[in-house]
């Protein structure tokens, strides 16, 4: 898979873009967007999110994932779109969850004590609010409204809410990945694993729109913590790698080989 910088540098150049020139159109230091493209130090999730907006790509796309450059319809509006404020303007009001049943239908269980007031022209049925840290690298935090629509086949690439069990009655949000008619649910964390989506799983609604809680001092420390202990991680594989004359591109087919390798080792069926 290519790596994050190759991606910035192959995107920028799909433009026609000087590296100066894309630095300062973004409002990114020229310096410091050098060292993206160098591979020596990564964006946070606030600047990644300005990069992918600005080349009008998605997420995945940046990142290496995906061959599809389109921004998807869920990233457009996180992005871009915004409550209708003006004078005049039609409001109603969708229930706001903290807890869901997955056994029973999502609307079925409003309590219109508990509301969101929004404004029409805002296509969502439902919110909830955030809980957890499995999205922080893409700017979305604990205590922030997610705003969703029921949706029976979510589109590639969106995000979704998904409760992820009968007991703990929470929905947590996650990438929807559909490659290959295999689906399987993405955390913006590098400490959450792919997942795939599986009966344990219940997709409840595509997110439309978020409604954003300031983040806190706390939240960038914690980000820079967390950054900091995976940046080591890598560092010492990358010095490896270099020791042995493996650059990026190396790298990754051996990884992939060996991932390979592995499933075809699990899956082999036994003799006994």
């Amino acid at each position: 898979m290519i790596s994050f910088s190759e991606k910035l540098i192959e995107i920028r150049e799909k433009h026609g873009l000087l590296q100066k020139e894309a630095a300062l159109k973004i409002g990114i230091e020229p310096n410091t967007y050098n060292r993206y493209e160098k591979g020596t130090r990564n964006p946070d999730p606030a600047t990644l999110l300005k990069i992918a907006n600005f080349y009008n790509v998605s997420m995945d796309y940046v990142f290496g994932r995906s061959t599809t450059s389109t921004i998807t319809p869920t990233e457009t509006y996180v992005f871009t779109e915004k409550p209708d404020t003006t004078y005049g303007s039609k409001k109603r009001y969708i229930p706001i969850f903290k807890t869901i049943d997955p056994d029973v239908p999502v609307l079925e269980q409003a309590n219109l004590e508990e509301k969101l007031e929004i404004s029409s022209s805002i296509d969502a049925d439902f919110a909830i609010q955030i809980t957890g840290d499995s999205m922080s690298w893409v700017g979305i935090h604990e205590g922030d409204i997610a705003l969703l629509k029921q949706c029976p086949e979510p589109t590639h690439g969106s995000i979704v809410a998904v409760i992820t069990g009968a007991v703990e009655k929470k929905a947590v949000l996650k990438f929807f990945i559909n490659e290959n008619e295999q689906p399987y649910l993405r955390a913006a964390h590098p400490k959450y694993k792919d997942v795939p989506l599986c009966p344990h799983y219940k997709v409840i609604g595509q997110v439309v729109m978020l409604l954003k809680k300031p983040p806190s001092s706390e939240d960038y420390n914690n980000l820079l913590v967390t950054k900091e202990k995976y940046d080591a991680q890598w560092n010492e594989t990358i010095k490896i790698a270099t020791q042995q004359g493996l650059g990026g591109k190396e790298l990754c087919r051996l990884i992939e080989l060996f991932a390979h390798m592995t499933k075809q080792v699990i899956n082999k069926p036994s003799k006994y």
